[in-house]
C-alpha cells in the first residue's frame, strides 16, 4: 500500500506531516484529508481561510490539494474531487 502525507499551507507556512498514513490509493487519501480537515477546524478555532492540505506521495511530491474551504463537499462520500 503507498504512504501519503498531508502537509497544511496556509500562505507560506506549511506544517509538514512527518509521519504520513498507508492508504489504498489517492481518492481514499482525498477522503481522508477531508475528513481531517473537519477535525481539524472543530478542535482549532484558528482561521483556516485560504489553507489547502496538500496529499504528497512516497517521493513528497503533490499529488493533489484539498481547500479547507471546500472540505465539508468533499467528505460526503458522492463528491467529485479532482486531482490537481
Amino acid at each position: 500500500m503507498p504512504r501519503f502525507y498531508f502537509n497544511i499551507r496556509q500562505g507560506n507556512i506549511v506544517e509538514i506531516d512527518h509521519d504520513g498514513r498507508d492508504l489504498q490509493d489517492l481518492d481514499s487519501a482525498r477522503q481522508v484529508a477531508a475528513e481531517s480537515v473537519l477535525t481539524l477546524l472543530k478542535l482549532e478555532e484558528k482561521e483556516m481561510t485560504g489553507a489547502v492540505v496538500e496529499i504528497c506521495d512516497e517521493n513528497r511530491d503533490v499529488a493533489a490539494t484539498v481547500p479547507v474551504d471546500k472540505a465539508a463537499h468533499l467528505s460526503a462520500p458522492s463528491a467529485p474531487v479532482t486531482a490537481d
